[in-house]
């Protein structure tokens, strides 16, 4: 499923998500897509997570986005990433509210977007407020900056 199929129809039949029964209870509620730069996935991950908050009635989620050459390692209440030069890994906290109808494209705000290179750390779960990030919106399936 690409990024553009996603947001054009997030409750599509081929959008297939399936909800995380992770044994480290550090990432209950986390979705996590990997490749991420690489496979422009960021418009699948914001669908995904559309749907999470939807589907589970969360006030908000968290989604993790990993480059190919990139990691994270949570210990003891904190993150760290790892990374060679030009790999990221992205972090997104969704509020909402997110529309969602059969054969529509997507609408959903309350997005905050943190990009992180290797050798950031923070506390885990991460705390939003804390890190610098930008503020984005889909609208009719398609990701902007809110200004």
């Amino acid at each position: 499923m690409t990024s553009a199929e996603a947001l054009a129809n997030p409750l599509h039949q081929d959008v297939s998500l399936s909800y995380p029964s992770f044994s480290a209870p550090e990432l209950e509620g986390v979705h996590v897509d990997s490749h991420f730069s690489d496979r422009n996935r960021e418009g699948r991950l914001l669908a995904f997570l559309a749907r999470f908050l939807s589907e589970k009635d969360r006030s908000e989620v968290v989604g993790l986005g990993l480059d190919e050459r990139a990691a994270i390692v949570i210990q003891d209440g904190t993150f760290r990433v790892f990374s060679t030069a030009g790999q990221w890994v992205w972090l997104y906290r969704v509020t909402g509210p997110a529309h969602l109808a059969g054969g529509q494209p997507l609408d959903l705000s309350g997005i905050t977007r943190v990009r992180l290179a290797s050798g950031a750390e923070w506390s885990w779960p991460p705390d939003f407020a804390s890190l610098q990030g930008i503020e984005l919106r889909v609208q009719g399936g398609v990701v902007g900056v809110v200004q």
